[in-house]
C-alpha cells in the first residue's frame, strides 16, 4: 500500500468518523459555532494526497525513435497542504482563496508504445525524481445541510492556476530526464464536511475532483531536445484539516 493511497484511506475514514457523531447533538446553550455566520471570515489548514492515479504522456527526443514514444507516469508517495481564507457573505455562501503545495515523489514510468527497438519498450523501468507544484485557487461553497450542534455538508466550485516543476524525472539508467516548468489551468468541485469541536473551531473533511490543462515540459541534453507533453486530465485529492472562524 503506498503513501497517497494511505493518507485517502485516513481521510475516508476521517469522515465515516465524523458522520457517525452527527447523531450525538449538543444542547443550544452549548453551541461551539455561530448559528448564523454571516460576516464571518476562517483559516483553513488541510492536509491530503491525490489518489494514485497514472498520467500518460508523448514524448519527444530527437536522440531517435529509439527514446521517443508514449510513457505512463505515476507517483507512488506524495502530499497535499492547502492554506485557506474564506468568507461568509450569508449563513450558507462563502468564498475562498486558497494556497496550495503539493510534492510527488517514488515515481515509476512504464513505456507503452513506440520507443522502437529501445530494449525497454513495452517495460516498466527505475525511476528518479520527483515533482512540487504551487498553486493559487478561488472557490466559492455553499453549506447546503447544517445541524443543530453546528456540522455543516458543503459542496462548491473554484478556479485557478497551478506551476509545476519536474525535478530530474526520468528513467533511472538513461540520460534523458525533464527539468523544467510549466503552468496547469485547473477547475474543481468538491464536498465535504465541517463538524465543530471548540468554540469557533471544527474538523474538516473533503473531497475535490481536479480538472487540470494539458502540460509539456522540455529539457536540452548535450545536443539534444526532449520534450514531454501530457493532455488535460481528471484528478481526485481527498484532504483533512482545521478551520477557525472568526469575526
Amino acid at each position: 500500500m503506498n503513501v497517497c493511497w494511505t493518507v485517502n484511506v485516513l481521510c475516508m475514514l476521517s469522515i465515516v468518523s465524523l458522520f457517525t457523531a452527527l447523531p450525538s447533538f449538543t444542547r443550544a446553550d452549548e453551541m461551539l459555532m455561530p448559528k448564523d455566520r454571516t460576516g464571518f471570515s476562517y483559516y483553513s489548514l488541510q492536509f491530503g494526497a491525490p489518489f494514485p492515479q497514472a498520467t500518460t504522456s508523448s514524448v519527444s527526443n530527437t536522440a531517435g525513435t529509439a527514446f521517443s514514444g508514449r510513457q505512463s507516469m505515476e507517483f507512488d508517495a506524495g502530499f497535499i497542504i492547502d492554506l485557506i481564507r474564506g468568507y461568509y457573505f450569508n449563513d450558507r455562501l462563502h468564498s475562498e482563496i486558497k494556497f496550495s503545495y503539493s510534492h510527488g515523489f517514488s515515481p515509476t514510468i512504464t513505456n507503452i508504445a513506440g520507443f522502437v527497438e529501445n530494449p525497454n519498450a513495452g517495460l516498466t523501468v527505475p525511476t528518479t525524481g520527483s515533482l512540487d507544484a504551487f498553486g493559487v485557487f478561488t472557490n466559492l461553497r455553499y453549506d447546503f445541510a447544517k445541524f443543530d450542534n453546528g456540522t455543516r455538508l458543503f459542496a462548491g466550485a473554484g478556479a485557478g492556476m497551478v506551476r509545476i516543476t519536474m525535478n530530474n524525472l526520468g528513467p533511472t539508467a538513461s540520460p534523458f530526464h525533464i527539468e523544467d516548468s510549466d503552468t496547469a489551468y485547473v477547475a474543481c468541485l468538491m464536498a465535504g464536511i465541517n463538524y465543530p469541536v471548540a468554540h469557533n473551531f471544527e474538523l474538516t473533511a473533503q473531497y475535490t475532483a481536479v480538472g487540470i490543462s494539458s502540460t509539456t515540459f522540455t529539457s536540452i541534453i548535450g545536443p539534444n531536445t526532449l520534450t514531454v507533453s501530457s493532455g488535460s486530465d481528471l484528478l481526485h485529492i481527498g484532504t483533512i484539516g482545521f478551520r477557525y472562524l472568526f469575526n
